[in-house]
This record gives C-alpha cells, structure tokens and sequence, in this order.
C-alpha cells in the first residue's frame, strides 16, 4: 500500500510541474523491467521516473522507537537506513537499463521517506558520497563503503534523485555533476542546478 501511495505522492509533485506522468503499458511490463513512469511534457519524453519507498520496518528501527528514556538497545549489525538507500538505487538502476540503456533521457529517482524519526536526506548524501556532513559544513569520510561499493557504478546512471517526505512541503532536489544531462535536467525543472544540491 505504501508503494501506491508514494508513487502518487511523486506523480503530485512531478505533474504540478507540468509534466505528464505515463505508466508502462501491461505489455510491456510483461517482457521485462520497467521504472514507474516516462514522464512527458507537450508528448515528448522528459526523462524516466522510478519511485522507490523507503520503509522504517528494520528491527533496529523497531528496537529505538520504543525504547524509553536512558534505556539501553542493543542490536549489533550495519545501519539499515544507508542499505535502504543503497539497495534502492541499485533495484532502481537496473528498471532504467531496460528501458533506458543509451541514456538517450535523464533518469530521475525519487525516495519516498516513511522513516521520518530515524532518516533524512542526509543519508541520501552519504551513501552517493560517503560523507558525514555536519550541521557546521564540515565533511568526514566516513560511508566510504556505501559510496565506493555498488552505489559507486548504480549512481552514475541516476541524474537526479528527489527525497520526498510525506510530511514536508517540498522535496529535496540532489543530483550528479557527472550527468551528461545537466542542462537538459535545469531546462525541464526550469531550475539553475547551482541552487540544487549536488554530490
């Protein structure tokens, strides 16, 4: 159920934009992979769209919601919130091949957060970079196994990533600098990428 309501949060956010939001046709979802939605605008394709949903199911994310106060939890294993992340962009990158090999269009994920409590954009951030960034600026290499893993290869074939917060007005623009579709991604979002955050 999440998943239908995230890509209907995503397709709000995309078409108030002036974009029209095409899902695959059963056919060809039957041969093989697709990402949600070719989006276009005047019928002329923009870029794909894949929604993935980002869900606080985990045990350690059980375990810390309802620990009281001064109460110790103990679960020993990796952070699942940068493996969602991670596993996310890498489920997402093979939909795009399928469909998208060439590049011929930009590739635009967006994260839907139903994990509010625990994670942010910031994790987002740290596995496509492997960096810790504080509230000061400073930077510390510190997920340098996110970012140097499979996400290293998988990001590079994502041109944009929005993080959504169901609760939040607007989403969160992050995108490559090594895209080969800058200018095509700033004249669709008649946006200047220098004020959206890239990695």
């Amino acid at each position: 159920m999440k998943n239908e309501e995230a890509e209907g949060l995503v397709q709000q956010v995309i078409e108030t934009r002036g974009f029209k939001c095409e899902r695959f046709s059963k056919a060809e979802r039957v041969r093989g992979k697709t990402p949600d939605f070719r989006v276009s605008r005047d019928g002329i394709i923009q870029f794909y769209l894949e929604v993935k949903s980002l869900l606080g199911e985990d045990p350690l994310d059980v375990a810390l919601f309802d620990i009281e106060p001064f109460q110790i939890a103990t679960i020993l294993r990796n952070d699942p919130r940068f493996n969602r992340v991670a596993g996310a962009i890498h489920k997402a990158v093979k939909q795009f091949d399928a469909v998208n090999p060439d590049r011929s269009h930009p590739n635009v994920l967006a994260l839907v957060n139903y994990d509010n409590i625990l994670s942010d954009v910031g994790d987002l951030i740290a596995v496509l970079t492997g960096k810790f960034i504080s509230e000061d600026g400073t930077e510390d290499l510190i997920y340098g196994k996110y970012a140097r893993g499979r996400v290293s290869a998988d990001a590079q074939r994502v041109d944009l990533y929005l993080w959504v917060d169901p609760d939040e007005d607007k989403p969160h623009f992050v995108y490559s600098e090594r895209t080969v579709h800058a200018a095509r991604l700033a004249e669709v979002f008649g946006a200047d990428l220098d004020a959206i955050r890239r990695y």
